[in-house]
């Protein structure tokens, strides 16, 4: 399973996160280190890096290394309002990229 599709299945069901944008890179943290430790090599997080990129410019950071969490909760008022907007902003990277978060 990629992350892709990881955050498919907590678009339709947002309780699994409280709808925070921080439990979900939290959910998604954890996702990383249990596949890890079967022995599977894939980074769920890994497959993020080309959308916090894409983040920085969208939102006019000047580099990425806050990473798309941060960048998008410092730009919301709320941990709900950054949720949404991460599924926002998502769609529209897809939309632009044509990327649904494969390996870079």
């Amino acid at each position: 399973m990629n992350a892709f599709e990881i955050l498919d299945i907590i678009r339709r069901r947002p309780a699994y996160v409280d709808k925070s944008l921080t439990l979900l890179r939290s959910f998604l943290m954890g996702f990383e280190m249990g596949i890890q430790s079967c022995g599977v090599q894939e980074s769920t997080l890994g497959e993020m890096r080309p959308f916090s990129i894409w983040v920085a410019k969208e939102l006019g950071f000047r580099g990425y290394s806050k990473g798309w969490c941060k960048m998008i909760r410092e730009s919301t008022d709320s941990e709900e309002r950054a949720f949404e907007y991460f599924f926002e902003l998502l769609d529209k990277y897809k939309k632009e990229t044509g990327n649904i978060l494969r390996s870079a």
